[in-house]
């Protein structure tokens, strides 16, 4: 009996409570590297989108001003937010988008206007920023 006794024990099939404990923390160390990969690349996406949306509007804004610019020398001045629509550009701004525009002489016996456009938004506490600067032949 004590020979069997001891044969069962060393067949015994099963993990230990070591192996299960190695096993767990291996597994917790994989899920919490891949919740940190996971949210860095969610925070990275949201930032490019958010840029991405800032430059949209302005190269809008600006291609609008290239293509409206019979005389842009009589509307010199700045335009931020809202007043935008004043100048006949009806896009809506995107939430938490601030943009601006400068239009000012540049040459006068050219007929040429300085066009500045500048988008500023914020991103996890930081000031961004977008700008776009261009010359238009008054009409």
């Amino acid at each position: 009996m004590c020979k069997s006794s001891a044969n069962l024990l060393n067949n015994q099939k099963g993990l230990s409570l070591i192996e299960v404990l190695v096993a767990s923390v291996i597994l917790i160390m994989v899920v919490s590297v891949t919740a940190v990969i996971f949210t860095s690349v969610s925070s990275a996406n949201w930032s490019t989108g958010r840029r991405a949306q800032a430059l949209n509007y302005a190269q809008g804004l600006m291609e609008f001003m290239r293509t409206h610019n019979q005389d842009l020398l009589s509307q010199q001045g700045t335009w931020q937010d809202e007043e935008i629509a004043d100048l006949g550009y009806l896009e809506p701004i995107p939430e938490g988008i601030s943009p601006r525009i400068e239009i000012a002489l540049y040459d006068e016996e050219l007929d040429l206007a300085k066009v500045h456009v500048l988008v500023e938004w914020q991103m996890s506490g930081q000031a961004l920023k977008t700008e776009l600067v261009t010359l238009v032949r008054s009409k």
